[in-house]
């Protein structure tokens, strides 16, 4: 049954801050016998205030502490005990969990990057007014160009996993077989082509439970290389095509190319990253 206490004259103190939003502060008095109790009680209790009232959605107890209260220590030899215990209990949200959490225990986010790779002087000239071709002026040998290529991290985060998920570890170094679509409103619909994701090492968070048991909230991060020629040579496509920069050949297109298994002309291209469907997570 529920433990006993009575609230503090001064408590709760509540506070809103630019970017931790709400938080609170309870001081409840207890049996020293019971704090143990009540602090489990209160560990992952939604906060409930007249004062912010529907504000406090989301606002749950972070965090409690015991110590004695105006008493005597009343226990014997070693042992201390007291009368009473002041129970001091953290209210905010938990950061660990992002939005849309409560709907299904995913977090979703997309971190956009890009890089400058080189491209090849070969074969390439400044622009000429003139439709002589012979007064083209070639790039000197040296002259390194950069183009700047968009890609980007697709992050999902699962909360609450009983078991450590070791079937998503055999899908590191793989890329996606088949078109990837976010699973939260946050990302509105986002989805990802066909070998345009590379799965990257997972981390995991251990979270000890109240009964002493313990959640495992897993990070998943993909690496996002879009298809950026718009006709991928032999079916291949993101992280399987690479920046071939130009080419001796002028009419040579696309400058992104699969790698081939030889040398010559006849080779047929293989996939640096094999494709695999990532499932569900």
């Amino acid at each position: 049954m529920p433990i006993s206490y009575e609230e503090m004259h001064g408590s709760p103190q509540e506070a809103l801050n630019i970017n931790t939003g709400w938080t609170a502060t309870r001081q409840l008095l207890c049996d020293w016998d019971d704090r143990d109790e009540l602090m489990i009680e209160l560990l992952g209790e939604e906060y409930d205030s007249l004062i912010l009232g529907t504000g406090t959605v989301g606002i749950v107890c972070l965090n409690a502490a015991a110590t004695p209260f105006n008493a005597e220590q009343q226990g014997t030899g070693d042992v201390a005990a007291y009368e009473k215990a002041l129970v001091t209990a953290n209210y905010g949200r938990d950061t660990q969990q992002g939005p849309d959490v409560a709907a299904g225990d995913y977090f979703e986010d997309f971190v956009p990057t890009a890089e400058f790779l080189t491209v090849d002087s070969t074969a390439k000239f400044w622009k000429y007014d003139s439709a002589d071709k012979t007064k083209r002026v070639p790039l000197a040998a040296n002259t390194s160009l950069g183009k700047l290529f968009a890609g980007g991290d697709y992050i999902l985060k699962r909360f609450g996993l009983t078991a450590y998920p070791t079937s998503k570890l055999s899908l590191i170094g793989y890329v996606n077989s088949d078109v990837v679509a976010t699973r939260t409103s946050y990302l509105n619909g986002l989805t990802f082509a066909a070998q345009t994701l590379l799965f990257m090492p997972p981390t995991m968070e251990y979270v000890l439970q109240p009964d002493g048991s313990y959640l495992i909230n897993a990070t998943y991060r993909m690496n996002y290389k879009p298809t950026v020629s718009t006709t991928p040579v032999g079916g291949f496509a993101g992280h399987n095509l690479f920046w071939f920069g130009g080419s001796k050949n002028p009419t040579l297109d696309p400058d992104w190319l699969p790698i081939l298994n030889d040398v010559g002309a006849t080779g047929t291209p293989v996939p640096v990253y094999k494709s695999t469907a990532f499932g569900t997570f």
